[in-house]
C-alpha cells in the first residue's frame, strides 16, 4: 500500500487509485480462499457457498475502498513527514472504522435482498468475519510493502552506483583527451616563442581561456553550447598564429541551440583533427566549417573541412582516431543510442564529423 505523496486532491487521488490496483489481488484471492475451504468440509450447499462468496467479496471490496479512500484522501496528507511507526497506526485505524461500516453496510444489503433473517445475529456474525477478513488484508499488505520498500532501496542502490560508475568513465575518458589537445596548443606556443614572441603571448593569453576551460569541464558532464563554441574559438587563434592564412574557419551556428547542453570538449577535437590531418597535412590549407542546428528534434553538430587528402587513409597516422573513439564512448556513456558520431569523407571531398545528441536546453543559475 503506498503512501499518498502529496497534498493536492490529484496525488491524493492518485495514490488511493495505486492502492487499490496493488491490493487487487488480495481482494480477490481472500474471498475466493475461504469459499474454497467451506466447501472442502462439504456442508454447504452450492447455494450457500455462491452466497457465502458473494458476502466475502462485498464486505473485502468495500473494506478496501474505505480503508484506502480514508487514508490516502484524508488521513495521509496529515501525516506527511511523521514517523512510518505512526503511518501504520493511522493505516490500522481507517481499517477498523472500514470494518465496521462495511460489515453494517453488508448486512442492510443483504438482509433487504432476503438474504439474511435476523439483522443483529448476523451483524455479530459478519463483524467477526470482517475482523478476521481485514486483520489478513492488512498483515499481507504490510508484509508486501516491507518487501516492496527493499526492493526499491535496492534499485535506487544500484541506481546509484550506476551513475557513480558511469560518472567515472566519463571523468576518466575527459580526463585523457583534455591533456591531448593542451599537448599540442602547447606545442603551438613552443614554436612561435624563438620566430614571434609577441604572437607567443597571444597564444598565452589564449591558451588561459583553455586552461580554463579545460578544468571546469572535469567539474561537469554538460555545459551549454556557447561555452564550447568559445573554447573552439580560442582554439582556432591559437593555431591561426601558427598556420596563418592557411586555416580558414567558418562557423554556421543557428543562435537557438546556443544554450542547449553538450558534454564538454566535444566539438574541439573534431576541429583539432580538421586542423592537424587537413590544415596541416596540406600546402594549401583548408577551409574549417562548424555548424550548429537543430535537425528532427535533436542537436546537429558538424565539423567539416575541405582539405584534399593524401592517398593513404587518414586513420593511418599515428595517433589519428583516437579522439573520435574516445568521444563516440563518451556518448554511449552519457546518452546510449540517443546520440551519435558519423565520420567520413565529406561529400564534396575533404572530411566531414557529424554529431547529433538529444536536445537539453541549459539549466537556469543556481537550478540543480
Amino acid at each position: 500500500m503506498p503512501a499518498a505523496g502529496g497534498t493536492s486532491l490529484r496525488t491524493r487521488l492518485r495514490a488511493w487509485a495505486d492502492d487499490l490496483r496493488e491490493d487487487a489481488w488480495i481482494v480477490a484471492f481472500v474471498p475466493v480462499a475461504l469459499t474454497a475451504m467451506l466447501a472442502a468440509l462439504g456442508r454447504s450447499s452450492f447455494a450457500e457457498l455462491a452466497r457465502t462468496f458473494a458476502f466475502n467479496a462485498t464486505i473485502m471490496v468495500l473494506v478496501q475502498l474505505l480503508a484506502s479512500g480514508l487514508f490516502n484522501l484524508l488521513l495521509a496528507p496529515m501525516l506527511s513527514g511523521r514517523s512510518r511507526a505512526l503511518r501504520w497506526v493511522a493505516r490500522a485505524g481507517a481499517v477498523a472504522v472500514a470494518v465496521v461500516v462495511a460489515a453494517e453496510l453488508s448486512v442492510r444489503l443483504y438482509a433487504a435482498l432476503g438474504w439474511v433473517a435476523d439483522v443483529a445475529a448476523s451483524r455479530t456474525q459478519v463483524l467477526r468475519i470482517a475482523v478476521v477478513v481485514s486483520v489478513t488484508l492488512f498483515v499481507t499488505a504490510a508484509a508486501l510493502e516491507r518487501i516492496h520498500d527493499r526492493r526499491r532501496a535496492l534499485e535506487r542502490r544500484e541506481e546509484e552506483l550506476r551513475r557513480e560508475a558511469l560518472h567515472a568513465q566519463l571523468s576518466a575518458l575527459q580526463a585523457r583527451t583534455n591533456p591531448h589537445f593542451l599537448f599540442n596548443a602547447l606545442n603551438t606556443v613552443a614554436s612561435l616563442i624563438e620566430d614571434d614572441p609577441a604572437l607567443a603571448e597571444q597564444a598565452v593569453e589564449r591558451l588561459a581561456g583553455l586552461f580554463r576551460y579545460s578544468l571546469d569541464g572535469s567539474r561537469t558532464l554538460e555545459v551549454p553550447l556557447r561555452d564550447e563554441l568559445a573554447a573552439v574559438r580560442d582554439y582556432v587563434e591559437v593555431e591561426r598564429l601558427r598556420f596563418g592564412e592557411r586555416l580558414r574557419v567558418e562557423f554556421a551556428v543557428d543562435p537557438a541551440t546556443e544554450s542547449l547542453l553538450v558534454p564538454p570538449l566535444v566539438l574541439q577535437p573534431l576541429v583539432e583533427n580538421a586542423v592537424g590531418h587537413g590544415v596541416a597535412a596540406s600546402r594549401a590549407g583548408a577551409t574549417v566549417r562548424i555548424v550548429a542546428a537543430r535537425v528532427d528534434g535533436a542537436l546537429e553538430l558538424r565539423v567539416e573541412d575541405d582539405a584534399a587528402r593524401p592517398a593513404a587513409p587518414r586513420t593511418s597516422r599515428p595517433g589519428s582516431g583516437t579522439a573520435l573513439a574516445d568521444l563516440r564512448e563518451r556518448l554511449r556513456l552519457a546518452y546510449g543510442a540517443a546520440a551519435g558520431l558519423e565520420a567520413g569523407p565529406g561529400v564534396s571531398g575533404g572530411f566531414s564529423a557529424r554529431l547529433r545528441l538529444p536536445v537539453a536546453p541549459a539549466r537556469a543559475e543556481g537550478q540543480a
